[in-house]
């Protein structure tokens, strides 16, 4: 799950000698928002097609203001998760992958950060997703796993937020069955609040469609 393993090989990387006519036309082609600008083998900036816009002349360099290019990247042995939280926080289209001298090793699609959070969350598996409400201090992996697992039933993934009501949390939960009343059942009767229970035959196969569907939409 390290960066450098979802670098998409197709991203353009413009020279910094190379004029903002050519890297508009690259974001044209490729679809992309935002395009890594080097110089020789090191990545200097992150241009975006609204700074072209408010560049006064396209035919100029990119190089021409590289002080004004946003330095943003992630490095080839970060966790993909650092990847995502600055696609997210920057709103990007590329993430660019860089090792520990700064030399440019290629650039991530957001299309492909989506792939790595579907793959460590297991929504592409079979199965049910189960979320709970809970106090902090009663929040217990361990226990829920028993209480599932004696059902005949495994966790595929979970993921943990923070709850409306201060001092609440919710977990959702993958389990690796369709039919959920029996676990259901079992976790109210150690006292965990289910909020809702999405099913195979019908919420997760809408799920798989429209995950389906955006990855034809990003070319994937």
């Amino acid at each position: 799950m390290k960066a450098a393993d979802f670098i998409s090989p197709d991203v353009p990387a413009p020279l910094d000698s190379d004029s903002g006519f050519f890297a508009l036309a690259k974001m044209q082609e490729q679809q992309l928002n935002h395009l890594p600008v080097v110089r020789g083998k090191h990545l200097i900036g992150l241009i975006s097609d609204a700074d072209l816009d408010a560049l006064a002349d396209l035919s100029l360099p990119l190089g021409h203001d590289a002080g004004s290019l946003g330095l943003a990247f992630v490095r080839e042995n970060d966790h993909v998760f650092q990847a995502v939280k600055l696609a997210v926080e920057l709103k990007l289209t590329v993430v660019p992958v860089v090792d520990d001298e700064l030399a440019y090793q290629g650039s991530i699609r957001t299309g492909s950060l989506l792939q790595a959070l579907a793959q460590h969350t297991a929504v592409m598996e079979s199965g049910s997703i189960i979320v709970l409400e809970m106090n902090l201090q009663d929040f217990s992996l361990a226990e829920i796993a028993r209480i599932i697992e004696a059902d005949k039933a495994r966790i595929m993934g979970c993921y943990v937020m923070k709850s409306p009501v201060a001092g609440r949390m919710l977990l959702t939960l993958k389990v690796n069955k369709s039919e959920t009343q029996p676990i259901v059942a079992s976790l109210e009767r150690f006292n965990y609040q289910v909020v809702c229970v999405f099913g195979e035959p019908e919420h997760f196969a809408m799920l798989r469609e429209r995950y389906d569907a955006l990855m034809n939409y990003l070319k994937i």
